[in-house]
């Protein structure tokens, strides 16, 4: 094959993006100057790249851009690196005498019989009507230009397209035949085409504005695209509705008022070779929408519009628009009336009218206002005597429907629906007040405004003071309706001087005091109310307060006087009682005397005058020398002195010595420091003092200096690893010395300039021998001291064991194997206890025994133990254990109607009994449950507790602090502190059982003392509410449970961190029982003091009893103990009971038992000073502990007043705790009357 042939016929092409509506077509003309037929057209996809890379490479591309096209022609494929050549075509230009160039949407369309020839792009097969490739249609028989690439023009000859086509480099020269369609490599393809028909079926009318063309077809093998057009006749012009295939239909909408169309079809490419339009479609002729006439007879009100509309082309409805808002209502009638709308309001009316084939264009009224609401403009009322003539007009509403009417408010007469603008009212009183109302009525809608009229006596303004001073007033008045005279009152005198004026001058009144004044005023109509003010006069002027500044020959006098009149108060200063001619008489509060001597002692009087009084001030000035106070010593130290110095008479400076030795700096001050001093040496100071007036006396002190540090004393402790280094020194500047530690001449951390007398030398190693040194450091001296130390012994210490453990009731033995190791001799022991072996209290510590007993415990508790080996520096080694203490037997606990606690071996009562027994019961009758009446004492902790039948008082009294051996250390009478009552409430609360109300009153005190951070006591009593039967209340205390009875009083004592003299000391808390003396006096009272409680039996001096049960149980420190309880008959009337406990560390709960002895069956004849007495009478107390704060102590008390009772009762009593009180010494349980019965008690 020819290579140039090879050239053109080879390619690869590079697919670029397309742009739509952008073909490149090439026109090549018979004749010149582009004259003649058209022989060839070849259309090129803008920015396609075409490759010939058979003989090649060649490739080449046309760039549109706007109306112009760049051709590049590349000397490679895919058109890449710079064009070999590139030329710029315009369109409709002719070039090269035969060429011209345009731009269209679509490629160019052959005709019939001409030859049509295409080149694929890309890489696509050979093949027929690929959208893309360059297409050249070529008229047959004619020898056209194909390429013009460098160096390499081509033409082309086709002689027939029958059977095969001719390519010819020179024309007419055969060299190749193509199959049409066939698949060449070259991707060339070629047919001849035949005369181009179209099957077109005519488009359809599917609605009164759409059109449909149908999907045609046709004989032209490329897709292409098609422009769709329909006629507007109203234009005169086409309207595109398609630019697609044909083989996609055509739907379109026709817009409204167009009356007939047709629709044509023409290629969207070029038509130079094709005729237009392909096709064109018969008439169509289209239905009309209405067209709507003007709005017309419009008539509105002050609420409504109505208007009338109509529109040709046979509406079926309309859409009426009033206000921008839909009326559906309208949309059938030619006259429409909108009401409900806001009078005054602008509106605007808009009606489009539809029928089968469309919607008008809406027309607009002229916009408009409604009337706008009826309104009152003015109103004009004339009075006079019996008439009042009134004139009104108004605004708005329907012009001439306004109608009127006018009313008065308290009298009859008026106009009713009138038009006219006046409305006279007669028959009324002479003098009258009235309102008048005018009613204005148009289009249903109705306004009024109201006047006041008033035919009447005068009425007074308020007073107008204008002046008030010490003794006398001016003011001045006015009234309104044309008062004639006026009557004037001045703290209720008149003053008709004042009758005819409008200013008044009264006088003759007291200073400071109050004035009232009242005035009326008279016209011919009668007398006004009176109107009134007061006020204050000023007071008369005081006495001046003066204050005196003296100075050479002069005195500054300032003053000021309080009371009289404001502003106006005038001083006059004299001198010795002379006035100073500069200072008489003037409103200055300074006053400044000159010409004086040097030094002088005068008398200055300022005399204040304020409305006609004077008052005055004299006091005394002295110029004088100083006189200089007594010297103060500040700081003292061993070679330097400060001291402190002042004077009277306001010196200017001082003269200052020590030791005959003077220092200028300290003239000026009133604190002076004299250094280098000699140590231990006497010293003289002496202080004068001068001011303007002269020189002072002088004044002195002596003593004597501290002397140096001295006499440094030291001593060292070694262990194996570590050592106490402990030093001390005398003399030098007392608390200031500080040591610094050094071993082997190293200063040791945390021992450099301390105040500490010890240092702990740590971290050594074991076997060691070093020197140590210590500096003492004093107000610039320094001593020093060494010694050196040699320690060679290092053992270990060993744990304990425990050995033995035995408990009783209330003790704990135990016993424990000795510890080895550690340095000998240095070995202690810590014996611990615990309730809940976390807790722990110290009882024994750094003891060197291996045996301890443990005392005070409560019977059936498990409590922990803890053995602690402690030698030297070693870390303490801890062993532990526990055990519980015996129980009490219950073989002489027996209970009524109650349970034994087995390890008090004392009766736990049922609700509502009581005894050490539970054989006695608290009934409750409905209504006479009548609990005591406590009183408390607002200033000491103390309540007066009365049940109606007696009196007594109970307080907590004393708080003593013992030695071990019960010496007294201390006594705080609880009385004589300063208490706060700082709570006095009562509240409601639930019982726990029967879920009834009870009431809670409760008194808290508090008070500081210097023993314990706080103290507290606090009393409270539970009473039932209305007639509730409720005897008892439950309580319980570690561990322990009791029934309190209703009515009882129970009070708490809170100390907090009692700070005890030693640790060997107990503290005892008294309380105080005291009754009123009466004629049935018995001074007997019976104590046992029990295991696990005491019995107490009090005699009252009224022949009553007083009988308590005290439990012994406390937490100290939180763990259960014993306790010790005391009792002590004061005298007749009164006894103390005591509750001692031992050392505790944080805290001290102490809540005891109180529970009732109670003889109900006694004989009722028994008589007090000739009185029957048989009502047994319930005074309770008792307090449930809680651990509060750091140390707590509470305490309780149930107390029951009981009938008295024969003689042969107290000697039986008697008899009854006598061996008791003797089997106490075994340390057993003791009870008190344990056998006496009901029927062998009286």
């Amino acid at each position: 094959m020819n290579k140039s042939i090879i050239l053109f016929l080879s390619f690869l092409i590079n697919i670029i993006v397309v742009v739509n509506g952008q073909w490149h077509i090439e026109f090549e003309y018979s004749a010149a100057g582009c004259g003649g037929v058209l022989n060839r057209a070849s259309s090129f996809l803008n920015n396609m790249c075409y490759n010939y890379d058979n003989g090649g490479p060649y490739s080449h591309r046309y760039i549109v851009s706007g109306s112009t096209t760049l051709r590049q022609i590349f000397s490679s494929t895919d058109c890449s690196g710079a064009p070999t050549t590139q030329a710029t075509f315009a369109g409709n230009t002719c070039y090269d005498n035969l060429m011209k160039y345009a731009i269209v949407n679509e490629p160019a369309i052959s005709p019939g019989g001409w030859i049509s020839l295409e080149r694929t792009p890309g890489n696509a097969l050979s093949g027929c009507g690929v959208y893309e490739s360059e297409r050249h249609i070529f008229r047959l028989a004619t020898c056209v230009k194909t390429y013009d690439l460098p160096n390499f023009p081509f033409n082309t000859y086709f002689s027939s397209g029958s059977v095969g086509h001719v390519y010819n480099l020179v024309c007419p020269n055969t060299l190749f035949n193509f199959q049409p369609c066939s698949s060449d490599p070259q991707r060339i393809t070629s047919i001849l085409t035949p005369t181009i028909s179209y099957s077109i079926t005519n488009p359809t009318l599917i609605n009164s504005n759409t059109i449909l063309l149908n999907p045609f077809t046709s004989n032209f093998k490329y897709t292409y695209k098609f422009l769709t057009e329909y006629f507007n006749p109203n234009t005169g012009s086409f309207v595109v509705a398609c630019n697609q295939y044909s083989s996609l239909a055509c739907q379109f909408s026709v817009p409204a008022g167009i009356p007939y169309t047709y629709v044509r079809v023409r290629a969207n490419g070029d038509e130079s070779l094709t005729a237009a339009p392909i096709y064109t479609s018969p008439n169509f002729n289209l239905p009309m929408p209405p067209v709507m006439n003007a709005i017309n007879s419009i008539i509105t009100t002050t609420k409504s519009v109505q208007f009338s509309y109509s529109a040709t082309n046979s509406p079926t409805s309309y859409t009426v628009n009033v206000n921008s808002v839909p009326r559906p209502e309208c949309s059938g009638l030619t006259t429409c009336k909108i009401s409900g709308l806001t009078p005054g309001s602008p509106y605007s009316i808009s009606v489009s009218a539809t029928n089968g084939y469309g919607t008008s264009t809406p027309v607009s009224a002229p916009a408009g206002n409604l009337y706008a609401s009826i309104k009152i403009q003015t109103i004009t009322a004339t009075p006079s005597a019996g008439q009042i003539v009134v004139d009104y007009t108004s605004l708005n509403g329907i012009p001439g429907q306004t109608t009127y009417t006018t009313t008065l408010n308290n009298y009859p007469g008026g106009c009713t629906g009138i038009y006219t603008l006046r409305c006279i009212i007669s028959n009324l009183p002479a003098q009258f007040s009235t309102t008048v109302t005018v009613v204005a009525t148009n289009d249903g809608d109705s306004n009024s405004d109201v006047r006041s009229i008033d035919f009447l006596a005068p009425a007074m303004n308020p007073i107008v003071m204008s002046s008030v001073k010490t003794k006398s007033i001016t003011f001045t008045y006015s009234a309104s309706r044309t008062p004639t005279s006026y009557t004037v009152l001045v703290n209720n005198i008149a003053h008709p001087e004042c009758s005819a004026t409008t200013t008044c001058i009264v006088s003759g009144l007291t200073s400071g005091s109050l004035f009232s004044i009242s005035i009326t005023a008279t016209n011919v109509a009668g007398t006004s109310p009176a109107t009134q003010t007061s006020g204050t006069l000023y007071p008369d002027v005081v006495a001046p307060t003066v204050t005196l500044t003296p100075s050479t020959s002069t005195i500054v006098v300032d003053y000021e006087s309080l009371g009289g009149i404001t502003g106006q108060t005038l001083y006059t200063t004299k001198l010795d009682n002379t006035p100073v001619s500069t200072c008489t008489n003037i409103a200055a509060l300074r006053c400044t005397i000159t010409g004086l001597p040097g030094q002088f002692a005068n008398d200055v009087t300022v005399v204040a005058i304020n409305d006609g009084l004077s008052q005055q001030t004299t006091q005394r000035v002295e110029f004088l020398a100083p006189v200089v106070n007594p010297i103060t010593i500040v700081e003292k130290k061993t070679k330097s002195i400060t001291f402190s110095y002042s004077a009277s008479r306001s010196p200017t400076s001082y003269d200052v010595s020590v030791n005959g030795l003077s220092n200028p700096q300290c003239s000026s001050k009133t604190t002076c420091t004299f250094t280098g001093l000699t140590a231990g040496s006497s010293y003289t100071i002496q202080v004068t003092a001068t001011n303007g007036a002269g020189i002072s006396l002088p004044i002195t002190s002596t003593g004597i200096l501290y002397p140096s540090v001295d006499n440094l004393f030291l001593m060292s402790t070694p262990t194996w690893n570590r050592m106490l280094v402990e030093y001390n020194s005398t003399g030098g500047f007392p608390n200031n010395t500080v040591y610094t530690t050094q071993i082997d001449g190293v200063n040791v951390p945390g021992c450099i300039q301390i105040a500490s007398l010890e240092c702990q030398i740590n971290g050594l190693k074991a076997q060691y021998s070093h020197n140590i040194t210590v500096l003492a450091f004093n107000d610039g001296d320094t001593i020093q001291s060494s010694l050196n130390v040699t320690f060679n012994d290092m053992v270990p210490i060993t744990s304990s064991q425990f050995i033995h453990v035995e408990s009783t009731q209330n003790t704990i033995n135990v016993k424990w194997s000795a510890s080895t190791g550690g340095v000998p001799g240095l070995t202690v022991y810590d014996l611990s206890l615990s309730i809940d072996n976390s807790s722990w209290i110290v009882e024994f510590k750094n003891i060197t025994i291996t045996e301890a007993t443990i005392s005070d415990l409560i019977p059936s508790v498990n409590y922990y133990l803890r053995v602690s080996v402690k030698n030297s520096d070693n870390p303490p080694i801890h062993t532990y254990t526990n055990t519980q203490t015996l129980g009490l037997g219950a073989e002489d606990c027996k209970c009524t109607n109650g349970i034994c606690d087995a390890s008090f071996k004392f009766c736990l009562c049922n609700a509502g009994w009581t005894g050490s027994r539970c054989e006695f019961k608290h009934d409750v009758v409905e209504g006479e449950m009548k609990p005591p009446t406590i009183t408390p004492n607002p200033t000491r902790p103390e309540v007066i507790i009365d049940n109606g039948d007696s009196q007594y008082t109970f307080k907590i009294s004393t708080i003593i602090e013992r030695s071990e051996l019960l010496e007294e250390i201390s006594r705080m009478d609880l009385s004589s502190l300063n208490w706060d009552l700082q709570s006095n409430l009562s509240t409601i609360i639930k019982h726990p059982n029967s879920l009834m109300n009870v009431s809670m009153n409760q008194w808290i005190y508090s008070a500081k003392i210097q023993k314990a951070e706080d103290l507290i006591i606090k009393f409270t009593q539970i009473n039932p509410i209305s007639n509730e039967s409720t005897p008892t209340f439950p309580m319980e205390f570690a561990g322990e449970s009791f029934n309190l009875t209703i009515g009882s009083l129970k009070y708490q004592i809170e100390v907090k961190k009692w700070d005890f003299t030693t640790k060997l000391n107990h503290l005892e808390i008294q309380s105080t029982v005291e009754s009123k003396l009466d004629d049935c006096v018995n001074p007997e009272s019976q104590f046992s003091d029990g295991t696990g409680i005491s019995d107490i039996a009090i005699r009252q001096p009224s022949g009553y009893f007083l009988f308590g049960r005290v439990s012994k149980r406390i937490l100290l420190d939180k763990i259960p103990r014993m306790s010790t309880i005391k009792y002590n008959q004061v005298n007749v009337s009164t006894a103390t009971i005591s509750t001692l406990v031992s050392h505790f560390q944080d805290s001290l709960v102490v809540d005891p038992d109180f529970s009732v002895l109670l003889d109900l069956d006694r004989k009722s004849d028994v008589k007090c000073g000739g009185e029957k007495k048989t009502n047994a009478a319930v005074i309770a107390g008792s307090v449930v502990g809680a651990v509060v704060g750091v140390s707590l102590i509470t305490a309780s008390v149930i107390l029951i007043k009981k009938k008295k009772i024969a003689q042969r009762y107290n000697n039986y009593l008697t008899q009854k705790l006598k061996p008791k009180m003797m089997a106490d010494k075994n340390n057993n349980l003791m009870y008190l009357l344990t056998d006496l019965g009901v029927s062998n008690s009286l």
